[in-house]
């Protein structure tokens, strides 16, 4: 069970994180909608800059791993946005790219949002160049993986 003071952690923090908007490459009324979903939905259980702390308590991976993942296996923009709109409105264990995040956090809930919201919101984290990896990335991919 998380506790209050966790979530209390994770939305303040959402509220605090620089507006995704500005991280994208390309900017466009798709990209900006969808900076906005990132923003305002995904970022309280993926976090953009999770501290480790935060990260080892958190609900989530963050969403910089979320995108790594994606990018590596669809590098293109077409196939990217096709697997995530095609994953969000029912996540599945075997469908999904992250299976230690699954072991560590469960499968997340299904996004009940249109295709066109979900479409956005994919096409922004294909664009959010600007995220920075996590400090701690690269030594929890060689401690997990």
């Amino acid at each position: 069970m998380i506790s209050k003071k966790i979530v209390l952690t994770l939305l303040s923090t959402a509220a605090s994180v620089t507006p995704l908007s500005r991280v994208l490459s390309q900017q466009s009324d798709s990209t900006t909608r969808g900076a906005e979903t990132l923003q305002n939905l995904c970022i309280a259980c993926h976090q953009t800059q999770p501290s480790h702390e935060l990260q080892e308590k958190g609900l989530a991976p963050p969403l910089w791993g979320v995108r790594d993942h994606y990018l590596e296996k669809y590098p293109d923009r077409e196939t990217f946005v096709e697997a995530i709109v095609a994953y969000l409105p029912k996540p599945e264990a075997d469908k999904s790219l992250m299976k230690g995040a699954i072991k560590r956090f469960g499968i997340m809930p299904p996004l009940p949002l249109p295709e066109d919201a979900l479409k956005d919101a994919a096409n922004a984290m294909y664009d959010a160049e600007g995220f920075q990896e996590p400090t701690w990335w690269a030594e929890h991919v060689k401690a997990k993986h």
